[in-house]
């Protein structure tokens, strides 16, 4: 009686219960013995790639915002054109 054609540790526990066991080899021995199945499945996900491709958006620059400063300056007695010569020319320049 042949219970299973691979050897023990392939996902098939061994029919006397020797070696180690895993399952992990179920999902590959699927695609493994339906290698049609397997080539048309790669073929729609490649297929689903390329028109997914073309639905993305891309930008080669994001917008990014510029940084700003904000200075706030207190000048007791000074009229504006004091602080505008004293505080924003300079930072300005810089």
């Amino acid at each position: 009686m042949i219970l299973h054609c691979l050897p023990a540790g392939f996902g098939v526990p061994h029919p006397r219960g020797v070696g180690i066991q895993w399952e992990s080899a179920v999902f590959t021995r699927f695609f493994i013995h339906r290698p049609i199945f397997a080539s048309v499945l790669s073929i729609i996900i490649v297929l689903g790639g390329g028109i997914a491709l073309w639905f993305l958006p891309i930008a080669q620059y994001p917008d990014i915002t510029p940084p700003t400063v904000e200075v706030s300056a207190i000048y007791a007695g000074a009229n504006a054109d004091v602080v505008v010569k004293t505080v924003a020319a300079p930072s300005s320049s810089k």
